[in-house]
């Protein structure tokens, strides 16, 4: 029995601990029994489906870190139950996101037939007679635990109004990586919209909703930027730098950079070599 996660009586139940966390398979019982798990892991009870060769009516039901370390079952069918560290959930979400999940206060319903086929493969590895693969077992509750974790940010959005026109962190991110990847191009919003699989009318109220500012804003922001930290860092000339930066001649980079801040492209560089 794992210090991650544990059941009461605990004589028929196999469990595992691995890199994500731990998982344990509830045979079937006829007697009442209880989970604990750490406050530091969400805990994921995976109840039985309908039958062996369907999905169709497995529900999976995730307590997000300190919601829940103590759960009672009454007589129930075969059953899996996932801990997953908060630590490696939350390693996922900054890959995913860009950032730190918010954990909603109360338990969710994770209504996805990918996690409900994972969930399935994991249960048949605990079924099967050989050895546990741990590394095996890994993977499929890694895959299983990035699914929650999109599908908890998913319904934290709606749940916020996040979806009223705001971008998610991991498109957010998108964008912001393809400008600064393409700051000498052309970058239009057909090209922002496309990477984020929008359309261009709902990627701009998007887009404004989130940043306070247009993409077109926010893409000749990001040319005034770089062009500033070249001329002060480089003693490439002026037009150059200009080019670099996307601007269609010296003297647009000049008018530009006086407009949104206030001082000349040669005036910056004087001023940096005093």
């Amino acid at each position: 029995m794992t210090s991650l996660l544990k059941i009461f009586p605990d004589a028929r139940a196999s469990t595992i601990e691995i890199e994500s966390g731990a998982v344990a398979l509830r045979p079937p019982t006829s007697d009442d029994y209880r989970i604990t798990v750490s406050p530091t892991a969400a805990m994921a009870v995976v109840r039985p489906e309908k039958s062996r060769n369907s999905t169709a009516g497995r529900t999976i039901e995730l307590f997000p870190p300190g919601t829940k370390s103590d759960e009672s079952y009454a007589r129930v069918q075969e059953g899996v139950i996932i801990a997953l560290h908060e630590r490696w959930l939350q390693a996922q979400a900054e890959i995913e996101f860009g950032g730190q999940i918010e954990w909603p206060s109360r338990p969710v319903m994770i209504d996805d037939e990918n996690a409900k086929r994972f969930a399935s493969m994991i249960q048949e590895e605990f079924r099967s007679n050989g050895r546990l693969n741990s590394i095996y077992v890994n993977s499929l509750v890694s895959v299983f635990g990035t699914i929650a974790i999109r599908q908890i940010y998913l319904q934290g959005l709606e749940t916020q109004s996040g979806l009223k026109g705001g971008l998610s962190f991991r498109n957010l991110r998108l964008v912001n990586e393809f400008v600064a990847e393409n700051i000498s191009e052309t970058v239009t919003v057909e090209h922002l919209a496309k990477l984020v699989n929008l359309s261009q009318s709902h990627f701009m109220r998007a887009f404004r909703e989130t940043t306070g500012q247009s993409p077109h804003q926010y893409i000749i922001s990001q040319r005034v930027s770089y062009a500033e930290d070249l001329v002060v860092k480089t003693d490439l000339p002026l037009a150059e730098i200009a080019r670099l930066a996307g601007f269609h001649s010296h003297s647009h980079m000049t008018a530009t950079m006086r407009r949104l801040r206030g001082i000349t492209p040669t005036a910056l560089r004087r001023e940096h070599l005093r």
